[in-house]
């Protein structure tokens, strides 16, 4: 059986000062996901970031 793990949060760009003060949540959060070892991530981004 495999394991998804779905993690949605508000998009960083918008909350600046925001993500400075939670910047240890955010570490934490990496830390978790490091632990699980995903094989496949998926991150979402603006198709005009799209350098393919």
């Amino acid at each position: 059986m495999k394991e998804i793990i779905l993690v949605g949060t508000y998009h960083f760009e918008q909350h600046e000062e925001l993500v400075k003060n939670k910047i240890n949540e955010i570490k934490e959060l990496v830390g978790y996901l490091a632990k699980f070892n995903p094989s496949i991530v998926a991150l979402e981004w603006k198709k005009t970031q799209n350098d393919w």
